[in-house]
């Protein structure tokens, strides 16, 4: 799984170009029956002018054992799994893989039945991403040679993740440099797995001399909505808030609105994840970039790599985060 410095054309790439659909992109480049030898050769020629390599190792592991893949996404309202889902999706199908979807809830009430229907589906490698059970649950459930994990580090398991400690030191330095001193984080509910942002914050918050201030909620705007109320209507509030995600981060900021407190200039707002949804104009939340495309495509990569290496070493792939600085936070008022 090397990394390359220079963009990789991938199948939607092709399909773009030559006006046609990735499944029948896939298809093509398979040999199969399903298109015309015009359509083919259109489109063979489309990935021959892109300088297109199809990844013909994981193709004909596909197209030799038939197996598939099964992904867990906790929650599909949030952008940053659809995403993933994207990444994960792009590789399996140029694989000619079959891939099958589970999906939980952020309460973590329905993770282990989504789980367990993936297995029972007969998923060769489960791609869990965004579980709230524990690593040893995790593990018992799945079994460590047949997990992948994505976006989370589980020892001894294959693990595709950004660095969570390293994204949250970005955002604790970045306010504090502006000049913020009075820094509250709203954090996920612990698990052994989902710490990992919370920790790199109350480190480097001490670290700095300052006092960590978290405040708990599972990752949705509804949830944030109703802690941030409390935290930013009280006496001593905080001058900014680092929010777990993007979804509560924008709970954090319409709860300053219906508070009066304007974001940026009374209240500095950042954000995890750099969904679609903070790049817009209306929006402009600086947050932090955990590449979750790219977390989607290592782990489908992971996933067949592991399928043709079963006792192959494990997998542990750490991609370093990124802060991307909008308008949501700014110099404190006072």
């Amino acid at each position: 799984m090397p990394e390359t410095s220079r963009p990789r054309v991938t199948m939607d790439d092709v399909a773009a170009a030559a006006g046609v659909s990735r499944s029948l992109v896939s298809i093509a480049y398979r040999g199969v029956a399903g298109v015309s030898d015009e359509t083919r050769e259109h489109i063979l020629a489309a990935g021959r002018a892109l300088r297109y390599r199809p990844n013909t190792v994981a193709s004909r592991l596909a197209s030799r054992t038939g197996r598939s893949l099964g992904l867990f996404l906790l929650d599909l309202r949030n952008p940053v799994f659809a995403d993933i889902f994207d990444g994960v999706s792009a590789v399996t199908e140029e694989a000619g893989a079959h891939l099958v979807l589970g999906v939980g809830d952020t309460a973590g009430t329905r993770d282990r039945l989504a789980l367990e229907t993936l297995l029972g589906a007969r998923a060769d490698v489960v791609l869990a991403a965004g579980a709230v059970l524990s690593d040893r649950e995790l593990i018992a459930l799945v079994g460590a040679d047949r997990l992948v994990s994505v976006a989370r580090r589980v020892p001894g398991v294959d693990s595709v993740y950004a660095d969570d400690l390293a994204g949250a030191r970005l955002v604790v330095d970045h306010l504090y440099f502006l000049g913020h001193r009075r820094i509250a984080h709203l954090a996920v509910p612990p698990t052994d797995g989902r710490t990992d942002r919370r920790a790199g914050y109350e480190v480097r918050m001490r670290e700095l001399g300052l006092t960590p201030q978290v405040v708990t909620a599972v990752p949705t705007l509804e949830a944030a909505l109703a802690v941030a109320t409390p935290l930013l209507g009280g006496p001593g509030r905080p001058t900014a808030v680092f929010a777990n995600n993007d979804l509560a981060a924008l709970g954090v900021v319409e709860a300053a609105g219906r508070l009066g407190l304007r974001v940026p200039d009374d209240l500095s707002v950042v954000g995890y994840d750099d969904s679609p949804l903070s790049g817009l104009r209306a929006v402009g939340l600086t947050s932090v970039d955990q590449h979750a495309l790219d977390l989607g495509r290592r782990s489908a990569e992971a996933a067949l790599w592991r399928l043709e290496n079963p006792a192959g070493e494990v997998v542990d792939v750490s991609l370093s985060p990124r802060l991307v600085v909008r308008s949501s936070a700014t110099a404190p008022s006072s």
